[in-house]
């Protein structure tokens, strides 16, 4: 149920459907699949019969879409994946305290079918996603430092060549600790930036870093000491 799915089609009705009502809503946010809501009652309003709301928690972050009736579950699940920058596994509510697992075509509908007002509640958890023995093989024959971090950013995977630079890491446990100047949801993927990197005993490293993310989400960092001129991939 990762297969990647090819959301234009769908994305171009959700389009369609928001197109009609945008003065009777607040925007927060414009996103690629039609509109980001806050507002559960107006998200609501605008089911019309043909469309369902789904309202998302994860964690602490709470996510609300608009969907066509008629859209499958693969892509409503990559829809959910593609907000939350996660892989996940969900259940939905039932309204009566009990928690279903959404996890295939029947599940969803009957999602939909148990909603009394038009919002299907929906629980992501994000589902452990590791990298392989060969990667970790080719990563450690690597000549740059390369550490690899789930969606959470926290560190999963970090190469000798890391542990040579800034020490053994394993004391830091997610990407803000070993580079607390890097803001990774605006950082421009595939492009070197200069930032400080905290050693393992406690002095900071200036250091070029590069990020890229994976179809899983994972976020793969490739450093080398700032004196370095940057490779060409």
């Amino acid at each position: 149920d990762d297969d990647d799915c090819d959301l234009e089609s769908a994305n171009a009705h959700v389009d369609d459907e928001w197109s009609d009502n945008s003065d009777t809503i607040s925007e927060s946010s414009s996103t690629s699949s039609g509109m980001f809501m806050t507002d559960e009652d107006k998200l609501r309003r605008l089911g019309n019969g043909e469309n369902v709301a789904i309202k998302v928690f994860f964690g602490s972050t709470i996510v609300m879409e608009l969907v066509p009736l008629s859209m499958p579950f693969k892509k409503v699940k990559n829809l959910i994946e593609q907000k939350l920058r996660s892989r996940c596994r969900l259940s939905f509510s039932g309204g009566d305290g009990e928690f279903s697992s959404l996890t295939s075509e029947s599940d969803w509908r009957a999602a939909i079918q148990f909603t009394e007002d038009q919002v299907v509640r929906v629980i992501a958890k994000a589902k452990p996603v590791n990298i392989s023995k060969l990667d970790c093989s080719m990563f450690d024959n690597l000549g740059s430092a390369v550490i690899v971090a789930n969606s959470q950013s926290e560190i999963i995977f970090f190469n000798s060549v890391t542990r040579r630079l800034l020490g053994d890491i394993s004391s830091k446990k997610d990407v803000p600790s070993l580079f607390p100047s890097l803001d990774v949801s605006t950082y421009i993927p595939a492009s070197w930036s200069p930032v400080e990197a905290v050693h393992r005993d406690g002095h900071s490293i200036s250091v070029l870093l590069t990020m890229t993310e994976s179809k899983n989400f994972l976020q793969y960092f490739v450093v080398v000491p700032s004196l370095t001129i940057a490779p060409v991939f």
